[in-house]
Order: C-alpha cells, then sequence, then structure tokens
C-alpha cells in the first residue's frame, strides 16, 4: 500500500511519498517528494524542463511563456506555460495579468537563479501552482538521497515565497 510522509524541512512544508503506477506486470513504484508554496498560485502554472520535443511543440505553436530580459538561460532551460481557461476578452485579460505576474516574480534576482540551479540538478522536477515536485524510480529510503532532494526543492521554494510576500 502507498505511504506518505509530510511535515516541515527548513520551514517549508514538504511530503514524500511512494506511489505506483501501471497495471498487473507493469507496475512501476515511484517517490515522490513535494515541497508546497505558502499561498498556493492561481494560474494553472506548468514549469517543466524543456527537452527537444518541447522546442518542436513549440515551433508549432504550442505555448511556452518567455521570461525575457536577464533570464534568457532560465528561457532556453524550462518551458513555462499557464492554464488556458475560457475563451473570450475577460480570459484574455487574466492571462496577460498572469503573465506580467510570473515574469516579475521570475525575473526576481533570487528567483531566476534558484529555478536555473534547481533544473540544472534535477531536470525532471515539476512546478506547479501548489509548489514543486520531484520524482524518482523506485523507493527512496537514503537519507542523504532524501535530504538532497528536500534541500534543493526548498532552497527554489523559499526565494519564491519570499519575493510573493510583497
Amino acid at each position: 500500500a502507498p505511504w506518505q510522509m509530510h511535515g516541515e524541512f527548513q520551514g517549508v512544508p514538504v511530503r514524500i511519498e511512494r506511489m505506483q503506477r501501471g497495471s498487473r506486470n507493469r507496475k512501476r513504484t515511484y517517490t515522490r517528494i513535494t515541497v508546497a508554496f505558502n499561498e498556493p498560485l492561481d494560474w494553472g502554472l506548468q514549469v517543466s524542463h524543456e527537452g527537444w520535443l518541447d522546442r518542436m511543440a513549440t515551433a508549432l505553436g504550442g505555448e511556452d511563456v518567455q521570461i525575457g530580459g536577464r533570464q534568457s538561460e532560465l528561457d532556453k532551460l524550462v518551458r513555462i506555460r499557464i492554464g488556458a481557461g475560457p475563451a473570450g476578452d475577460a480570459a484574455e485579460s487574466r492571462r496577460t495579468s498572469i503573465e506580467a505576474e510570473l515574469r516579475k516574480l521570475f525575473q526576481d534576482s533570487s528567483v531566476s537563479p534558484a529555478i536555473i540551479k534547481l533544473f540544472e540538478e534535477y531536470p525532471g522536477c515539476i512546478v506547479d501552482d501548489a509548489g514543486m515536485a520531484l520524482e524518482s524510480e523506485g523507493t527512496v529510503t537514503d537519507e542523504t538521497q532524501l535530504r538532497a532532494a528536500l534541500t534543493a526543492l526548498t532552497n527554489c521554494v523559499r526565494p519564491i515565497n519570499r519575493a510573493r510576500e510583497f
């Protein structure tokens, strides 16, 4: 049966859980480490490592919000999408507002380097409205490995939490 632990690590809410995907003889076990933002975003945010397939999808019209400015390294490293929501002028206005907030947050001098470092170290990281997560195949019980992943995630979540306090 799946198990999970939750608590705080360096003052940030965390959860470690074992999960299974697949069916019958194709089941795979994963360990998922999740670190939550203090306050969830309401952006439909999805940030993932940008691979060649993502670049191809973007070239064919797929979404990839560009942060721009001095953060061009971040733009090359990750693919950023926000929730589409319903069509219409109100939705487009909300989308424009979300993109502006997202750029302001990701251009923060402590946020962008933290995200770059996290994705360079852990390309499989996922960022969404709730926080950040890493998944490893198998059951991870090595304390050093768990501590390293938790440290990397919290080192990225803390600057985002601080930047959003104002």
